[in-house]
């Protein structure tokens, strides 16, 4: 769901426009019509408000349904959800399927967000006081690259393409500029607020890398990845 903090999966199935079953649902508040992201943005399709607690949920899709956990580890069902989740913002919400947010970022190349462990290694070699988790960034795909890599070494793949597995080739269509959303506090993740800053000092405020799909597969923990062109 739009917003909410991650889930670390064994394995997913990629389609054009990312990783099938993500972001398809998103909240709206319903007294303002709008949609709610943890820092409000403007896309081609509209603005969303500001509602950061949404970072403390965690959604998932068992057997297609929608479920929802709470920080307190409550787990709301598909149909408790608009009731639960109201309570838990203070304000009135509900559920919607939001084709259009994946649909959206595909077209802007950003169907999937890829980040390696050079990039992360990077950042607490030099900031080992802070806590860069990787929950914090929320990667669609998390990759370990062999030692002796360069630091931030997914920045040196732009326009080139990745085979995943047998069958999933990405395309890396730009680095990934990180916002305030890095900052702020997820489920066992703390409040951060030098994270951002420091990720503008070592790195320009970039981290990571966007991707489109060239080819659809399967991608599975453990998997060879190799670099083309």
């Amino acid at each position: 769901m739009l917003g909410c903090g991650g889930e670390e999966l064994s394995e997913a199935q990629v389609l054009d426009v990312g990783v099938e079953g993500d972001r398809i649902y998103a909240l709206r508040e319903k007294s303002s019509n709008s949609i709610l992201e943890p820092v409000g943005k403007s896309y081609d399709w509209g603005k969303t408000i500001t509602e950061p607690k949404l970072l403390l949920l965690n959604a998932s899709l068992r057997e297609g349904r929608l479920e929802v956990e709470l920080p307190a580890g409550i787990t709301l069902s598909e149909d408790e959800i608009d009731e639960g989740l109201s309570e838990f913002l203070s304000r009135e919400v509900e559920v919607l399927e939001a084709p259009w947010v994946m649909r959206s970022r595909s077209l802007r190349g950003r169907a999937i967000h890829l980040l390696t462990t050079s990039s992360i290694d990077a950042l607490r070699s030099r900031k080992n006081d802070l806590d860069f988790s990787i929950a914090r960034f929320r990667p669609n795909l998390y990759l370990v690259v062999g030692e002796g890599a360069p630091d931030f070494c997914e920045d040196l793949w732009v326009g080139k393409e990745l085979l995943i597995g047998k069958d999933l080739v990405l395309k890396v269509e730009a680095r990934n500029p990180r916002c305030a959303v890095t900052t702020l506090p997820q489920r066992f993740v703390s409040r951060e607020p030098e994270v951002l800053s420091s990720i503008v000092e070592i790195n320009h405020g970039h981290l990571g890398v966007v991707c489109s799909v060239v080819r659809e597969g399967r991608v599975s923990v453990g998997d060879y990845v190799e670099l083309r062109g």
